[in-house]
C-alpha cells in the first residue's frame, strides 16, 4: 500500500532523514521505533507533505508528486493522527468528529460516525462536551475517532499513548488493533516500543535519521540491541 524511497528530510543543514527506504502492505500495522530525535515525527510529515522532502513515495504502486498539497494527501486516503491529539477544544467531541469527515461528500458519514462510536463508547456519552474539556485519554480517542472519520485506507499515528496512564495506553491500543482488523491499515510511530512491537506485524527502527534494524516484530523484539535501548 505505501512505499518509501530514499527519504531524505532537511531542516536548514541539519539532515534528519538520511535517505530511508521502507514499505506498508494492505492490512498491516508497522511500527516505527526509535528515541526522541530519530527521525519518527518527521518521517509522517513527509509522508503526509506537511515538509519538504527528497526521495519516492508510492502509494498503491503509484507515485504522489512530490508537489501535491496536504489536503489532497488526505483525499488519497491517509489520515494523520499527529503528535500531541491537537483536537479543537473549543468544539464538541460531535463537531471533532464530523470535520473529520470535512473531505468526504458520501452519505455513509451518520453511519460511519456510529461505527466509530463503537469502538470509542467513551465519546458517545460526550457527544456535546467540549473537545478542550475532556481527559488526556480521551482527548486521544477523539484524535483517533477523528481520523477514522475521514474512512482513510492507511492511518498514519504519531505517538498515540504520549503522556498517558498505563491503562488508557492499553485501551487505546486494544482500539488501535480493532481499528486495524476492521480494515484500516496503519503506519504507527511510538516511543513506547513494547506496545508497539506487541500490536503490529512489523518493525523498523530509527536512529538519527537512519533504519538500523527490520524485521517482524518478533525479530525486532528479540535483536539484543533492541532490548537494551527500547525494551528495558
Amino acid at each position: 500500500m505505501l512505499e518509501v524511497n530514499n527519504l531524505y528530510v532537511y531542516y536548514g543543514v541539519i539532515e534528519a532523514l538520511k535517505g530511508i527506504s521502507f514499505n506498508v502492505a494492505e492490512g498491516e500495522i508497522v511500527t516505527l521505533i526509535g528515541a526522541n530525535g530519530a527521525g519518527k515525527s518527521t518521517t509522517l510529515r513527509a509522508i503526509s507533505h506537511l515538509i519538504p522532502y527528497k526521495g519516492q513515495i508510492k502509494l498503491n504502486n503509484e507515485e504522489v508528486r512530490p508537489d501535491l498539497p496536504p489536503h489532497k494527501i488526505t483525499k488519497l486516503g491517509i489520515a494523520h493522527i499527529p503528535e500531541g491529539r491537537i483536537i479543537f477544544g473549543n468544539l464538541t467531541v460531535k463537531e471533532n468528529l464530523e470535520l473529520g469527515a470535512y473531505t468526504r461528500n458520501d452519505k455513509k458519514i451518520n453511519e460511519d460516525m456510529e461505527k466509530v462510536l463503537s469502538v470509542f463508547p467513551r465519546l458517545k456519552e460526550r457527544l456535546s462536551q467540549l473537545g478542550g474539556t475532556l481527559s488526556g485519554g480521551e482527548q486521544q480517542m477523539l484524535a483517533v475517532a477523528r481520523g477514522m472519520m475521514q474512512n482513510a485506507n492507511l492511518m498514519l499515528l504519531d505517538e498515540p499513548s504520549m503522556g498517558l496512564a498505563p491503562m488508557l495506553v492499553q485501551e487505546i491500543f486494544d482500539n488501535l488493533v480493532k481499528i486495524n482488523k476492521a480494515g484500516t491499515t496503519i503506519l504507527l510511530v511510538e516511543q513506547n516500543a513494547n506496545m508497539a512491537l506487541e500490536i503490529a506485524d512489523r518493525a523498523y527502527v530509527l536512529e538519527t535519521g537512519s533504519i538500523i534494524i527490520q524485521g517482524t516484530s518478533k525479530e525486532v523484539a528479540e535483536n539484543e540491541r533492541v532490548k537494551e535501548a527500547y525494551l528495558g
